[in-house]
C-alpha cells in the first residue's frame, strides 16, 4: 500500500496561507510534512484533524461520513 496523503491549504488570522498535510497514518503526515516543507521534525506539528467531505475541522464535529485523520503542519 502506498503512503498518499493529501494537502488542505487554509488561511492563518494575519490572512497567510497555511498548508496541512493530512493522510490516515501519523507517520506518514509527519514524514510528508518534513519532505516538502524541508524542515526537521522539531519544526513539524501533527494533531487530530477529521475530514467531512472537502472540509477539514480540528475540532469533531460529530457529522455523518466524517473519517479521522492527522494533519501535520508547520510549527511557526
Amino acid at each position: 500500500m502506498a503512503d498518499t496523503y493529501e494537502v488542505y491549504v487554509g488561511k492563518t488570522a494575519m490572512g497567510r496561507n497555511k498548508s496541512y498535510f493530512v493522510a490516515k497514518n501519523y507517520n506518514v503526515a509527519e514524514a510528508a510534512a518534513k519532505k516538502v516543507l524541508k524542515v526537521r521534525g522539531c519544526f513539524v506539528m501533527v494533531e487530530s484533524a477529521w475530514v467531512v467531505g472537502d472540509d477539514l475541522y480540528f475540532c469533531n464535529p460529530k457529522r455523518k461520513g466524517q473519517r479521522k485523520v492527522y494533519a501535520a503542519s508547520y510549527l511557526a
